[in-house]
């Protein structure tokens, strides 16, 4: 911070007041965790150190942390990863930030699992923590995560390796359905795809537009691009009596739904998050 800190509980107090002078929501627990980061301490631990004389590198470091966090970036990003589902993802600028509200996504696919469903095709995988977070629940089944980012690939591999799941989670590159061979077919398709419409990107927060990477946000001059696409060529690899699931951006789950419709999807339903708010949308191929 400057040469008159000398304790933990000054720096603390001092970043604290810094950011709630640029309306960071939360200041001082934004400043705790990003001491814990700097100084590699627990929450206990700094705890027990405030009043201990901090180390001129350590402060340097959460200096740095500090001015990251004043500039806008989440914690999530500055510490490089991000808990979902209850378990920990690695993440990096190559991939989205996993939010709270894909969790609705993950949640849906398992309440809606039968018994008889072997395996799972996350489309867009990013960081792999929708796919991940269904294995960690389906210990017999198998996935397959596609991502068209050779970098995001090797963050959802380096996640799957975290977790202990390479063995049932595979990663490949490809554009959508494009590396996949007609034979290729699954019980249960997911994705969360770009669907901020193109000409809404420059008025998200700070926190979206600048740290997540534009392709994982932008959904062409509607929203719908990717949805269109992927609706319309999800039969080829989906199997009888097969799930498909979405998550949507807010006001489009009846749009998602009439595309599901129009390519003869049945039991197409929506699914709330907790706030209420309609953040997933789901059908079923025919059993015919």
């Amino acid at each position: 911070m400057n040469e008159t800190v000398q304790t933990y509980s000054d720096a603390l107090r001092l970043a604290a007041q810094k950011l709630a002078r640029a309306d960071v929501e939360g200041p001082l627990r934004d400043a705790r965790r990003l001491m814990e980061l700097a100084a590699g301490m627990s929450t206990t631990d700094l705890i027990a150190e405030e009043n201990t004389q901090i180390p001129l590198q350590i402060s340097a470091k959460f200096s740095a942390f500090i001015q990251r966090r004043l500039e806008g970036e989440p914690i999530s990003r500055i510490a490089g990863r991000r808990e979902f589902w209850g378990l920990e993802f690695v993440i990096t600028s190559d991939v989205l930030d996993p939010r709270p509200d894909t969790e609705t996504l993950v949640e849906l696919v398992l309440s809606e699992w039968k018994s008889d469903y072997k395996n799972v095709l996350d489309l867009g995988t990013g960081s792999g923590c929708i796919l991940l977070s269904i294995l960690s629940e389906k210990l017999s089944a198998q996935g397959l995560g596609l991502d068209q980012s050779e970098k995001a690939l090797g963050v959802a591999t380096k996640n799957a390796e975290k977790l202990e799941l390479k063995q049932r989670a595979r990663f490949q590159n490809s554009n959508w359905f494009d590396a996949l061979t007609p034979e290729q077919k699954f019980d249960v398709i997911v994705s969360n795809p770009p669907y901020i419409p193109s000409a809404d990107i420059e008025v998200l927060d700070i926190d979206v537009k600048k740290y997540d990477p534009l392709s994982a946000l932008d959904g062409g001059e509607d929203g719908y691009d990717d949805y269109r696409h992927i609706i319309s060529k999800a039969k080829v690899h989906l199997n009888k009596n097969g799930l498909i699931a979405f998550e949507v951006g807010f006001n489009q789950a009846e749009k998602v739904c009439e595309l599901l419709e129009n390519e003869k999807f049945i039991h197409i339903n929506v699914r709330k998050d907790l706030s209420g708010v309609k953040r997933c949308v789901y059908g079923y191929a025919s059993s015919v």
